[in-house]
């Protein structure tokens, strides 16, 4: 059985030495990374800063925790919840993603990708959320990332529905993802 690395292990930073051009980041990623998580009673763990379109609203990653659970004798997964915060330390974005080891095969499933807080929608933020995914996958061996195209909860019933679902195939295909036949399931290998 494959063991699972912690977070910590796959992403390493000498926070002491790391050149940010921001003093108040590195104040935030110290903070947030001694954080005791309320789910496993770990601490956070960076794993990197996401450039955007624009510097404003460059974003420090964490992944907050991860959770093993053996679903069945062929089939291990484990979840990560990644964090995004702004300079501000404001959260502006969350990732849930599922490491899945099936008949020996590493794949990477996106549960969850969103932006929050209005106003930082459009401004790269959700890519570059996208990429530390995509690079969590690499470092965990997976030989593809996958998911499923849905809006947000709210806009099911709205007239902005198809517009939504517009906007989100777009958003992926911009990262290299391929949509199946059916429009909604999307994958990338690695």
């Amino acid at each position: 059985m494959k063991k699972y690395p912690k977070p910590d292990e796959l992403f390493k930073f000498d926070l002491d030495n790391m050149k940010l051009e921001d003093e108040n980041f590195r104040v935030l990623i110290k903070r947030e990374c001694q954080k005791k998580n309320m789910v496993n009673f770990e601490n956070k763990c960076f794993c990197g800063i996401g450039e955007t379109l624009d510097s404003t609203y460059t974003t420090a990653f964490f992944i907050d925790y991860c959770q093993l659970f053996d679903k069945n004798p062929n089939r291990i997964t484990c979840d990560y919840k990644i964090l995004g915060y702004s300079k501000r330390g404001r959260r502006v974005y969350e990732a849930l993603v599922e490491h899945s080891i099936v008949d020996g095969k590493d794949k990477m499933k996106i549960d969850r990708n969103a932006v929050y807080d209005d106003g930082n929608e459009n401004h790269g933020i959700g890519s570059a959320g996208l990429q530390v995914i995509i690079d969590l996958a690499r470092r965990l061996g997976c030989t593809e990332v996958y998911g499923m195209s849905r809006p947000y909860t709210e806009m099911i019933n709205s007239e902005n529905y198809d517009l939504a679902k517009k906007r989100l195939r777009h958003f992926y295909e911009k990262n290299g993802f391929i949509f199946g036949d059916d429009g909604e399931t999307f994958h990338l290998n690695l």
